[in-house]
């Protein structure tokens, strides 16, 4: 799973470049890829893609009465909530909070079903990230900041502007690019 592909940060950085990006460095953009979705991860307390089911497990103590909270977004309809007593929750039991739409922070059982939270551990199945693929907004982000951790393999700067030495080579400074991190707030997840 990774927001963007080697490919798309090497076309990105083709269209950037006044200098030929060399051939061999997909190995290093790649780890700039990794960088920056841990950084992204870091900044808004969230993951943005998830490409298959995983199953989280959640106590009573994230109960309060009919309502399971997460700690985490849940971006799809569960595929499956089972009760801590072993007993699965059907899907038109419970309805996801918030209403319409997606993340989801919580998951609600409807009085009419007459299901309640029991046992020890309640296991919720699904996606359990922001979306099933990083929005634009986030795939944009994470080219400009892997464009950044790919070009600060060779600087060793602590100004906070670019350079660009008398070979050509730009050294990228000590700070992240300012845009992408304001963008980044909006993607924040807030705690309940």
């Amino acid at each position: 799973m990774a927001y963007i592909t080697v490919a798309d940060l090497r076309l990105y950085l083709r269209a950037n470049a006044q200098t030929p990006l060399p051939s061999g460095d997909d190995d290093l953009l790649a780890v700039a890829i990794t960088d920056a979705m841990a950084f992204i991860a870091d900044h808004t307390g969230r993951v943005f893609e998830a490409t298959a089911d995983t199953t989280r497990l959640f106590t009573l103590d994230d109960v309060l009465g009919a309502k399971l909270t997460f700690d985490t977004d849940l971006a799809t309809t569960p595929t499956e909530v089972l009760n801590g007593d072993g007993g699965s929750i059907p899907a038109n039991a419970y309805r996801l909070e918030p209403l319409n739409h997606r993340p989801a922070y919580a998951l609600l059982l409807k009085a009419s079903h007459g299901y309640a939270w029991a046992g020890e551990e309640i296991q919720v199945t699904g996606r359990w990230a922001y979306s099933v693929e990083a929005p634009a907004g986030i795939q944009r982000i994470c080219k400009r900041l892997a464009v950044y951790f790919y070009r600060q393999r060779g600087t060793n700067t602590d100004l906070d502007r670019p350079i660009m030495t008398a070979d050509g080579t730009i050294l990228t400074p000590a700070r992240i690019p300012m845009d992408a991190a304001d963008e980044l707030r909006i993607f924040r997840r807030r705690t309940l």
